[in-house]
């Protein structure tokens, strides 16, 4: 059985996170406006709302932090036989392009192939 990306991503939290301060990247969108109804049935109504971006950048890595010698770290987390969309791998390959430590993780095993520089995807 395949196991949720998410616990994928906890497992490689557990293991790598705190020696190469490792953070959880949530890139999302919002809307902001001015609130103009209450909740109601768990709708809200804002007047000349705006949609915004939030999280580093779209395609950034599911994981990201500093990695040993203070190389910039990213971490795409992905379910076995799962690849990295186009975007992702655009951010792959220019934080790799700059110097950084970055790959895409199935496992705990392959984040720690990336954090020592031994894997890219």
């Amino acid at each position: 059985m395949t196991r949720p990306e998410d616990i994928i991503l906890a497992e490689i939290q557990a293991k790598h996170g705190v020696e190469h301060r490792l953070f959880r990247n949530v890139v999302s969108g919002v809307y902001i406006g001015k609130l103009v109804g209450g909740k109601v049935g768990g709708t809200i109504t804002l007047a000349h709302s705006r949609f915004m971006n939030v999280g580093l950048a779209k395609g950034s890595a599911d994981l990201i932090g500093i990695g040993p010698g203070g190389l910039f770290l990213s971490v795409e987390v992905k379910q076995p036989g799962q690849s990295p969309r186009p975007d992702q791998r655009k951010w792959r390959d220019m934080v790799l392009d700059r110097g950084g430590l970055a790959g895409t993780a199935r496992n705990v095993e392959e984040a720690g192939l990336i954090i020592s520089g031994n894997r890219r995807d």
